[in-house]
């Protein structure tokens, strides 16, 4: 034991370990067992928490973070369940409560204890999660994701002690989504919130009202007309989520809560209901049109069926529609695959590490079949230009920002501007963004071997005989054995990428400053331009 935890305890301890020590550390834990687990977190559990607090942050999160990893690799190894006894279920509980307070992932404990199957294990789980709840909606909700991989009947055994929990916010919407979800995947006979239903009318209540006050007060109170006031509303409404953190709590309890209420089936829930599909968010009308229809109303299957008329909200609309068998209620152009297509770009375009919101506009402007990188066979690919209506941060007047997105192959879009580009090298941009293969290797300039910078080198002269000018090289292509080099460089004073090939040389000039975004854009370009012409004939020329 002292061989293999003192020296990782040594770095833990250390309030300034450095990035070199981190990575011993991570190396002594790839091939940890369960008891030298056991070992480091009981040696851990008898340090205190400011012996941890004063030490490294980082090293302490690489150790989480490797014990996740180890957690994933047994599950795979064993389906079933991740084996942890009791003595390594009392390090785990004993070095979470120890991490309290601190900025630190401890939920991964939480995550791997939700991955075993022992009673014990979701005892424990519960307990911490009802008395230590992890910080944060989204770390809250982390120990239970395991769950839901492959659920068995032994996750019913959460229930119904874990709904005390409800009155969490951050922690009540995980809480109710694994209970849907039990429900809905016959897991268990009955909700486990079935006798709950009347708490959790009152809890939706609540959150209607706050959200209406919101509603007023960020829209309509904050706008100095009425159409600033109707576009800061259409953009609440297009959203995945609301960037306020608070806002955010609420609409994801309250999203599961119209779950809950539509599958106990207490129609005591229909006056709360129906006052939440007054609110603008269209998410939230979605979800509470769906419990509606559950509970019988035809008005409630009608209304979620226009609702398909909205892109950001389609796909749960079609799914939804798929599980209450009654697709036919939605009109065909909103069910066809151009309008799958548009639904699917646009819920990328809404996530919050996207734009946050729905763009104003999607339009179709080309469509076209290919052979795509990673299929063997053709795949029907859309071209869609979007839009969205933005504010000048220094001018305070709105301008529309445009760009392409592709769906079908793949669902994509990219910071830097597509729309100056014809429509076959904005396929390839994207193409080339999706390729991987394992003789498709890009390597950069200084990285090369002996023999490719020796060929790089009497490439690259090329350049200088070219009268190119200020010539960077920045790194190889090898594709499928032909080696390319990309150099930045000036032509007449212009900046651009050189892509130097066997006895040919292609320039693609990009604007002052725009290095950054250019040159990744003009390398996907390249590749994906090869892949394509290579696979399509009709491509053949352009």
């Amino acid at each position: 034991m002292k061989f293999e935890i003192e020296p990782i305890k040594s770095v833990l301890m250390k309030s300034d370990s450095n990035s070199q020590e981190i990575a011993f550390v991570c190396e002594l834990l790839t091939d940890f067992t369960a008891t030298q687990w056991t070992d480091l977190f009981t040696a851990l559990d008898n340090e205190s928490a400011d012996a941890i607090r004063n030490g490294s942050a980082r090293a302490c999160e690489a150790v989480l973070r490797m014990f996740l990893a180890w957690g994933y690799e047994q599950l795979r190894m064993t389906p079933e369940g991740c084996p942890i006894d009791a003595p390594l279920r009392h390090g785990m509980c004993g070095f979470y409560r120890v991490l309290r307070g601190l900025t630190l992932p401890r939920h991964h404990l939480l995550m791997v204890l939700a991955m075993a199957q022992e009673d014990a294990c979701r005892d424990d789980l519960t307990t911490l999660l009802l008395e230590d709840p992890p910080t944060g909606s989204m770390e809250a909700a982390a120990p239970l994701m395991p769950l839901f991989r492959s659920p068995k009947p032994s996750t019913a055994r959460l229930f119904p002690r874990l709904l005390e929990g409800l009155e969490n916010v951050e922690l009540a919407p995980a809480i109710l989504d694994l209970a849907n979800f039990l429900t809905r995947e016959r897991v268990v006979d009955q909700h486990p919130a079935l006798g709950r239903s009347n708490q959790l009318i009152r809890l939706l209540e609540g959150l209607i009202d706050g959200l209406t006050r919101l509603e007023h007060q960020a829209f309509a109170s904050s706008a100095e007309t009425f159409d600033e006031a109707k576009k800061n509303l259409e953009n609440f409404s297009n959203s995945a989520l609301d960037p306020s953190e608070k806002a955010n709590d609420s609409l994801l309890l309250a999203f599961a809560l119209c779950d809950a209420l539509g599958a106990i089936g207490d129609r005591a829930a229909i006056p709360t209901l129906e006052r939440a599909t007054e609110l603008s968010h269209r998410r939230l009308r979605v979800e509470a049109w769906t419990a509606l229809g559950r509970l019988g109303m035809e008005r409630g299957i009608n209304e979620l069926a226009k609702m398909a008329a909205h892109p950001a909200v389609r796909l749960r609309v079609l799914a939804y529609a798929e599980e209450m068998q009654w697709m036919e209620r939605i009109d065909e152009p909103w069910r066809s695959p151009e309008a799958i297509a548009e639904a699917e770009l646009v819920a990328y375009l809404a996530q919050p590490t996207v734009f946050g919101v729905a763009p104003s506009g999607c339009e179709l402007v080309d469509t076209r079949t290919l052979y795509w990188p990673g299929y063997d066979e053709p795949r029907v690919c859309y071209l869609f230009r979007f839009t969205y209506q933005i504010m000048h941060p220094d001018t305070e007047k709105r301008a529309e920002y445009a760009n392409y997105g592709l769906a079908g192959p793949a669902v994509q879009a990219f910071q830097a501007d597509l729309t100056h580009l014809a429509f076959d090298d904005v396929y390839a941009v994207f193409a080339g963004w999706t390729a991987e293969h394992e003789e498709l290797v890009e390597t950069n300039f200084d990285q090369l071997s002996p023999r490719e910078f020796q060929i790089a080198d009497e490439r690259l002269r090329e350049l200088e005989d070219a009268d190119y000018e200020a010539i960077e090289p920045i790194g190889m292509l090898d594709f499928f054995g032909d080696l390319v080099f990309w150099a930045v460089a000036q032509s007449q004073g212009a900046p651009g990428i050189a892509i130097v090939e066997v006895g040919d040389t292609i320039w693609k000039p990009y604007a002052p400053g725009e290095a950054g975004s250019a040159v990744p854009l003009i390398k996907n370009w390249y590749k994906g331009r090869r892949l394509l012409l290579a696979f399509n004939d009709d491509l053949a020329g352009t």
